[in-house]
């Protein structure tokens, strides 16, 4: 009889795990846990991953946070996967509330994101809270601030201190000059106050929460952040076009609904 083939020996259980691809675990947004898990996995199991990966939900307590799995060494940032991871937290926004985590946020196990969820589980579970049924937008409201002093100026014009030809120093002119200058660029800014107080009055009617950058940058006037309850849409919609026939020499463009990226206030543990 001819020699039996000796068997192999399987590889120790150390080896085996050392040559398996480990993946990390992306994780894209919080959700809070109101619908049953297997709702929730239907939910995900209708939505595509960058890259067309799969999505997982891993769970704690009354939170849950939503990963793909990739390799992080291996994976690259792009615009488009920026862009791509974007759209998932929009289309899982349609379906639940959440908190959008930073594009690139890994973790290496299932076991270290179950453990963030458990150390940040009540300021999670507060921030879910806060922005449950509403919708962020977002407001930039133009003009050309030379345009608009022009425009100031020619309503209501500056009165112009006369000078006496005893007093026509050139060190006289010079502070007469800046200080018609002070007053010009103050007319701006109390203008810009005045668009700022419509806004806020709108959203104080709306219970909404805001934050609001004045002179963001000279084409920029006010550029701001709304929080309102989802069925308050069409009335924001219908204030800023309110706003933008008073004013109609600035432009405002109101962008949304997003959701709440602003508005997320949890310092990871």
């Amino acid at each position: 009889m001819g020699k039996q083939p000796k068997k192999r020996k399987s590889l120790p259980s150390h080896r085996r795990k050392s040559n398996a691809i480990l993946m990390d675990k992306m994780i894209y947004a919080i959700l809070r846990n109101k619908n049953k898990p297997d709702n929730l996995q239907q939910i995900l199991s209708g939505i595509t991953g960058i890259d067309k990966t799969a999505l997982e939900l891993i769970s704690f307590g009354q939170i849950s946070a939503v990963c793909g799995n990739f390799i992080k060494s291996d994976f690259t940032a792009s615009q488009s996967r920026a862009i791509a991871f974007a759209g998932v937290i929009d289309e899982l926004a349609k379906h639940c509330t959440l908190l959008p985590m930073r594009f690139g946020s890994f973790m290496k196990t299932s076991e270290d994101v179950s453990k963030m969820l458990e150390k940040n589980h009540d300021g999670f579970l507060q921030n879910l809270e806060k922005v449950e049924n509403k919708f962020e937008f977002g407001l930039k409201v133009f003009g050309d601030s030379t345009k608009i002093q022009e425009h100031l100026k020619a309503t209501n014009p500056i009165e112009e201190k006369v000078v006496d030809e005893n007093e026509a120093s050139k060190f006289k002119s010079y502070v007469n000059k800046k200080l018609r200058a002070h007053r010009i660029e103050e007319r701006l800014l109390s203008f810009v106050d005045t668009i700022v107080a419509e806004i806020t009055l709108y959203l104080k009617q709306m219970e909404a929460t805001s934050r609001i950058q004045k002179m963001a940058s000279e084409s920029i006037l006010v550029d701001g952040v709304f929080l309102i309850k989802k069925n308050q849409q069409q009335q924001l919609v219908e204030a800023i076009g309110d706003l933008q026939k008073q004013y109609p020499e600035i432009k405002f463009v109101l962008t949304g609904p997003w959701p709440p990226y602003s508005f997320v206030e949890v310092k990871l543990k």
